[in-house]
């Protein structure tokens, strides 16, 4: 599993002014909540993944974390998502604490309705 780190800097057009970037866990000092992300169906073969660890600044959001992760991976850009933290779902502001589970839910398909049966 990737285990991920940020560090804050300055002020920026990013989300409120302020720009997160993470490195790898041990590498900054000023990292404040570790959180866990997963990833499923296409996000998950976009990213190569389907886990990791990483620690946010204090007041980082869903939001944040996305914005880092598209900017690994820019094709995510359009792909649409629903967070889910600790098990629930949730907003992209819904600010991270530690500990959190922080999961990134593709839209999905089921059955068809009304589909028809064929026996061979």
């Amino acid at each position: 599993m990737e285990r991920l780190s940020p560090f804050y800097e300055g002020d920026s057009a990013c989300s409120e002014g302020r720009v997160f970037h993470f490195r790898t866990i041990g590498d900054c000092d000023n990292a404040h909540v570790r959180v866990r992300l997963r990833y499923f169906a296409s996000i998950r073969e976009r990213l190569g993944r389907k886990e990791e660890e990483l620690e946010a600044p204090d007041g980082a959001t869903v939001a944040h974390v996305w914005e880092r992760l598209i900017a690994e991976c820019p094709q995510l850009t359009e792909q649409r998502y629903r967070p889910a933290v600790n098990q629930e779902y949730t907003s992209p502001e819904h600010a991270l604490a530690e500990g959190d589970e922080v999961v990134f839910i593709p839209p999905v398909s089921g059955g068809m309705r009304n589909a028809a049966i064929y026996r061979l």
